[in-house]
C-alpha cells in the first residue's frame, strides 16, 4: 500500500507551524495582485468571446436587414464553401439552416429545385440563386471581388478549374 502523507507532516511541529505562517504573510501582499491580475486576464479571454459571439449574433439581428440572405444547411461541403466565400469577402450577409425546410411549401416557391445552398438578393431576376458555384461567381462579379475570383483569363480559368473539381468530382 502507498504511503500518503505530505512534506509537513514529516517535519517537526514547531517548523510546520512557523513555515506556513510564514509564507501566510508574504503570498498574502502579492495574492491580490496576482490573482487580481489572473483573474481580469482569465475573464478577458471569454468576454473578448461573448462579445465577439454577440457582435455576429447583433449583425444578424440587427434592424437592418442584411442585403444577402443565404440558405443552407451546415454540414454541407458545397454550403460551407460559399458559407466561407461570403465571409473572407466581408459581405453583409445572414444565415439560415434549412434542414428539414427545403420540401416545404414556402422554400419550393422560391427554390423549385429545392437546393443548398441558396441566396435571396434584390439584384437576381428571380431574385433567388442556388448551386455554390453559380453563387460564389454571383457574388465576386456583384461585388468586385478580383483577389477572390480575378478578371484575368488565366487566372479566372484556374479559379472556375477548382470549382468544377469541388462540384464534378470531389463532392458530386
Amino acid at each position: 500500500m502507498a504511503k500518503t502523507t505530505t512534506k509537513s507532516a514529516k517535519k517537526p511541529a514547531v517548523k510546520a507551524a512557523t513555515k506556513p505562517a510564514a509564507k501566510a504573510t508574504k503570498p498574502a501582499a502579492k495574492a491580490p495582485k496576482a490573482s487580481a491580475g489572473s483573474a481580469t486576464k482569465a475573464a478577458a479571454k471569454p468576454a473578448a468571446k461573448a462579445s465577439a459571439k454577440s457582435a455576429r449574433k447583433t449583425k444578424a439581428k440587427s434592424g437592418k436587414k442584411p442585403a444577402l440572405a443565404l440558405s443552407m444547411l451546415k454540414p454541407s461541403v458545397n454550403n460551407m464553401s460559399v458559407r466561407v466565400f461570403a465571409r473572407a469577402a466581408g459581405l453583409d450577409h445572414s444565415e439560415t439552416d434549412v434542414w428539414g425546410h427545403t420540401r416545404s411549401p414556402e422554400y419550393m416557391a422560391r427554390n423549385p429545385a429545392h437546393l443548398t445552398p441558396m441566396i435571396e438578393d434584390k439584384g437576381l431576376p428571380r431574385g433567388v440563386l442556388w448551386e455554390s458555384c453559380a453563387i460564389m461567381q454571383y457574388l465576386a462579379n456583384k461585388h468586385g471581388l478580383e483577389k477572390l475570383y480575378p478578371k484575368a483569363p488565366a487566372k479566372r480559368a484556374m479559379i472556375d478549374s477548382a470549382m468544377f473539381y469541388l462540384i464534378g468530382t470531389l463532392y458530386p
